[in-house]
């Protein structure tokens, strides 16, 4: 039996994609935050909707969005989480299935205005 060398350079773990972790925090990938303008130095608030018939999360920076109601708002922490409660009440995740991850499904129009849309991948 020979041994195979560990592939650490892998793009597992990277990518554009959202996950709402055991903790009941929402946290957007390092990528997405990248896209965005997220900084890491700073907390900014984006706008979070969510569509029952596709099942997808779309987000947005706040200072994008004019149309936003102030209830669809949230501040990121540094690190890119936020608490996902409502989140997961919106979308009728049980608890019991996180941590949950959704995937980039492309951009989206919201009242006009073009946000990241993010579709939960049944494995």
């Amino acid at each position: 039996m020979s041994f195979e060398p560990i592939n650490f350079s892998s793009t597992r773990g990277h990518g554009r994609f959202i996950t709402i972790d055991s903790q009941k925090r929402l946290m957007i990938s390092s990528d997405i935050r990248r896209d965005m303008g997220l900084s890491n130095l700073m907390t900014p608030w984006i706008a979070v909707f969510y569509d029952k018939e596709t099942h997808r999360i779309a987000i947005q920076k706040e200072e994008l969005v004019k149309k936003a109601p102030v209830e669809a708002k949230t501040k990121v922490d540094k690190r890119g989480y936020f608490n996902a409660r409502s989140v997961l009440d919106a979308a009728s995740i049980d608890e019991s299935r996180l941590p949950v991850r959704f995937y980039f499904d492309g951009d989206v129009s919201i009242n006009g205005e073009r946000f990241l849309a993010f579709k939960l991948r049944e494995d």
